[in-house]
């Protein structure tokens, strides 16, 4: 996907692909989320590798943060 402007990624079984479309037009609040089991150790992983958090507004029975970074 790369050579076409996406990506691929891939953890365990788990994978996401990213693609390109030259005329796609976002939503507002499009964006990708995962239900993970235990929450706090991701988010301690992602703050121990340097990439910012930032905590958003709850929802009914679900905690969250956002976290933006780049693939390079």
């Amino acid at each position: 996907m790369a050579k076409r402007g996406g990506i691929w990624l891939q953890c365990g079984a788990h994978q996401l692909h990213i693609g390109i479309q030259e005329d796609f037009i976002p939503a507002n609040k499009a964006h990708p989320a995962f239900n993970v089991e235990n929450l706090e150790a991701l988010r301690r992983q992602v703050i121990d590798q340097g990439i910012k958090v930032k905590e958003d507004e709850p929802l009914e029975s679900a905690k969250r943060w956002i976290s933006k970074f780049l693939i390079s």
